[in-house]
């Protein structure tokens, strides 16, 4: 365990200074919109997702045509349409969101923050990423619907009045498969982005290089996403506590597109450098961040030079 704190409280301390370093060394505002921008084309497949989260309602809704059967030809042609629909722009969501991280990390690690620059060099790379990402989404939605939507439909037809005692089966089944894709995709946009963003990797030979090291530390990797998941907690209670100080006005400017992505981004980067800062204590040999410089500044991450 005596090696299992250490890169965590380095890279905590690291990530602190680098925020600081990209955020406010000095201040620009139009740095700030600008990985805004980025911040916000990532979350775009976040929200893509509910609407598919949805589908859950669907065996209520089929179990309904039976009193209502004008409507099942409708019904049968609408909610394909729309599936389908969802599913592409869901799609193009993921290919942004997979650009977008390639932008940060440009941004971030680069110091060019220019955005048609850290576009360009990367779309391999970001193609790599959409497929693997485009592949978890799948499997999800696969679950979703195999897992509890059909079960949950054929159980409420054969035994309606019973049907209710084996939903909660269905949704641990459902939430703990879920919740495995989704910290995969978490280790993904964390650890292996960054490294295909460095090394010029596909998605596949990131992972041949991390899950070495993953299985080498595995308790060092529990303490750090233990660690986010505290992390992220004290942040949500600022940020609410900041909301109801504010009688909601800062929840209001929160929810604007790219402008409320652009004023949390202390949070936004300061989470992002966390896990590259991270990642190279555990394996110094990664590199992922620039050198700290040797006139004895805390610039930890890239500096207007």
């Amino acid at each position: 365990m005596n090696g299992t704190f250490p890169p965590l409280v380095a890279a905590y301390r690291r990530a602190g200074r680098g925020m600081q370093s990209v955020l406010f060394r000095p201040f620009d505002a139009v740095r700030w919109l600008k990985l805004g921008f980025a911040s916000f084309l990532s979350l775009l497949p976040s929200a893509g997702l509910v609407f598919f989260a949805s589908a859950a309602v669907l065996p209520g809704g089929l179990a309904g045509w039976r009193e209502h059967p004008a409507l099942a030809p409708l019904l049968l042609f609408s909610l394909p349409v729309v599936l389908l629909l969802g599913l592409v722009i869901q799609l193009l969501f993921l290919y942004a969101g997979s650009r977008a991280s390639f932008m940060t990390l440009h941004m971030l690690l680069a110091g060019d923050f220019s955005v048609a620059g850290s576009l360009g060099p990367y779309g391999r790379r970001a193609f790599s990423l959409f497929t693997g990402r485009a592949g978890l989404f799948l499997l999800g939605a696969a679950s979703l619907f195999f897992l509890l939507v059909i079960p949950a439909w054929m159980m409420a037809d054969a035994w309606p009045g019973t049907a209710w005692m084996g939903v909660p089966l269905l949704v641990l089944t459902g939430t703990v498969f879920l919740l495995a894709l989704g910290f995969i995709e978490t280790i993904v946009s964390d650890f292996l982005a960054p490294l295909m963003w460095r090394r010029d990797l596909t998605l596949s030979q990131a992972w041949a290089r991390f899950l070495p090291l993953f299985a080498a530390r595995l308790p060092s990797f529990a303490a750090f996403y233990l660690a986010k998941l505290a992390l992220g907690l004290a942040v949500a209670l600022c940020l609410a506590a900041m909301g109801f100080f504010t009688c909601c006005l800062f929840f209001l400017l929160a929810l604007l597109p790219v402008l409320g992505q652009a004023l949390l981004q202390p949070v936004f980067v300061f989470f992002r450098l966390f896990s590259l800062a991270f990642l190279e204590a555990v394996d110094p040999g990664e590199g992922l961040l620039p050198p700290q410089p040797d006139t004895g500044s805390s610039c930890d991450a890239p500096c207007d030079h």
